[in-house]
């Protein structure tokens, strides 16, 4: 008989093999790496000539959380207007976002922000520390 190797000659491991990176508990964890404020803003969304208007529920310096929004695909890039204020005359914060999540079955979407027109980012950033 050859010397080939039968499956009961096979190495056997002690090692137990660990779960992988996306478990459902790593899921649950807060990966986010801004704080999120609670505050609702009117942001507007331009899809060419389309515009649409969202509710924030939520909103950090990495990205924003529209409640009760008909989402979009995942990986879809939108172009934002995020006034930083209620009344009609403040500034306004041109960003460039990806929909990384879908609400679920409760409508909605998580947006990361990709990219700030000018002094964007400093001018939430300035925003989101004063209203918290």
């Amino acid at each position: 008989m050859s010397e080939e190797k039968r499956p009961s000659d096979r190495r056997q491991s002690d090692t137990i093999d660990t779960p992988s990176e996306r478990t459902p508990e790593r899921r649950k964890e807060e990966r986010r790496k801004e704080k999120r404020v609670s505050v609702e803003l009117w942001v507007e969304e331009r899809d060419g000539e389309d515009k649409v208007f969202r509710r924030t529920g939520n909103l950090s310096a990495g990205g924003v959380y529209f409640d009760k929004a008909l989402p979009h695909l995942p990986g879809k890039r939108l172009n934002l207007k995020i006034p930083l204020g209620l009344s009609g005359d403040v500034p306004v914060v041109r960003v460039w976002g990806e929909v990384v999540a879908d609400g679920g079955p409760e409508l909605g979407m998580g947006v990361k922000f990709l990219s700030f027109g000018g002094d964007g980012e400093k001018e939430l950033r300035a925003f989101l520390e004063e209203i918290d």
